[in-house]
């Protein structure tokens, strides 16, 4: 069985998921159902995203901050502060969907004036931002600050 919407098409497996989830919710209404709380049945199909960021001989004396789209309610963007993991690498955590993508950069203190300046090859999102995708697993995106490099603390 294979049920269209909007968003994607649901087979066997993903609407047995769905409805073992919400059976005390379904048992008395139509399997349309599964089509309206189709988010958050698979809400919990998320990965962990972890951001790095190596500050090694960046001023940076109140420790490493980031923002993006994740980093605040409903695609908001806050200024979050990074885990000191020490020989200046700074991490950030979170989780996501698989298939999220948006924008972030990093900041040497907690001033949205000192902002990385992050280069035109990898600044993939309006020129200026650092760009992240998803994948259907846990991913690390580990960076030298205001560089293209990656770092190998992934």
């Amino acid at each position: 069985m294979k049920i269209t919407t909007g968003k994607a098409t649901l087979a066997g497996a993903e609407i047995s998921h769905c409805l073992g989830r919400n059976k005390t919710l379904l048992r008395s209404v139509a399997l349309s159902i599964v089509l309206l709380f189709y988010g958050v049945c698979f809400a919990e199909t998320s990965f962990n995203v972890t951001f790095k960021v190596d500050m090694t001989g960046v001023d940076n004396q109140d420790g490493a901050y980031i923002t993006g789209s994740f980093t605040g309610p409903e695609g908001q963007w806050y200024i979050a502060p990074m885990t000191d993991e020490g020989n200046g690498i700074y991490s950030y955590e979170t989780s996501l969907n698989p298939g999220a993508e948006g924008a972030y950069y990093f900041l040497r203190e907690n001033d949205w004036g000192l902002r990385e300046r992050v280069p035109a090859v990898c600044a993939l999102m309006w020129g200026v931002d650092r760009k992240y995708i998803i994948p259907e697993a846990d991913v690390a995106y580990a960076f030298k600050y205001g560089s293209c490099n990656e770092t190998g603390s992934k």
